[in-house]
């Protein structure tokens, strides 16, 4: 069984906002989320601006998933190393480099 529930924090005890179904003694394994928490939410917003929560959602579902991530990765390494000959270029030449009119073929 494997459940999500919210808890307080008092002394040195989580106290359980509901009962679970669990057997007296039982073993559990606890992974400690703030509710609520400005650091978490400042997470996820930056995942959002990236673009990793979603990315998946225009994803073609004839390809498999482990394929398709590899191309994201192809894609986003490609498009680093041509910012990167961009900035390179503009840094000895002096010239404005568009690295949007550039891809690898």
């Amino acid at each position: 069984m494997a459940a999500i529930v919210e808890a307080r924090y008092e002394g040195q005890h989580l106290v359980l906002n509901q009962p679970l179904d669990l057997p007296e003694g039982q073993q559990v394994r606890v992974t400690i989320v703030p509710i609520g928490s400005p650091a978490g939410q400042q997470i996820v917003a930056g995942w959002h601006a990236s673009g990793v929560i979603g990315a998946w959602a225009h994803r073609k579902p004839k390809t498999a998933s482990t394929r398709w991530a590899r191309q994201l990765r192809r894609k986003a390494s490609q498009e680093r190393v041509w910012r990167q000959v961009a900035g390179t270029v503009s840094a000895h030449t002096g010239l404005a480099f568009e690295t949007d009119c550039i891809r690898a073929r």
